[in-house]
């Protein structure tokens, strides 16, 4: 069935119909795909546009989940890593070493 007035297909009563109407419609299709015309293009801009602030909130809830779940937020103070001088240092260095033998030890045995 085709529009009396602009002849655009309305209903095609066979698949094998659709199908040669989907075969000569490809070619432009494609094309469409490709390089879509500019009016398009700006609509889909303005609707990605008018949906940001909803995926901006989105995102933020998210970010404050995971950090509750994780106990700590990135407003937070830095880790300061001065406090491992003195004596953590120590067991630092008697941590390095424990590893270190046990490499030597693993891989020439």
């Amino acid at each position: 069935m085709s529009c009396a007035q602009c002849g655009a297909t309305l209903a095609i009563p066979t698949m094998r119909e659709a199908f040669g109407a989907v075969e000569r419609l490809a070619p432009r299709l494609k094309a469409n795909a490709e390089k879509p015309p500019p009016h398009a293009v700006k609509r889909r801009l303005e609707a990605i546009e008018a949906d940001l602030p909803r995926r901006r909130e989105w995102a933020a809830g998210m970010q404050a989940e995971a950090d509750a779940r994780r106990g700590h937020s990135f407003d937070q103070e830095p880790f300061d890593w001065s406090l491992l001088r003195g004596r953590s240092r120590l067991a630092a260095r008697a941590g390095l070493i424990g590893a270190a033998l046990w490499l030597v030890w693993r891989f020439w045995r």
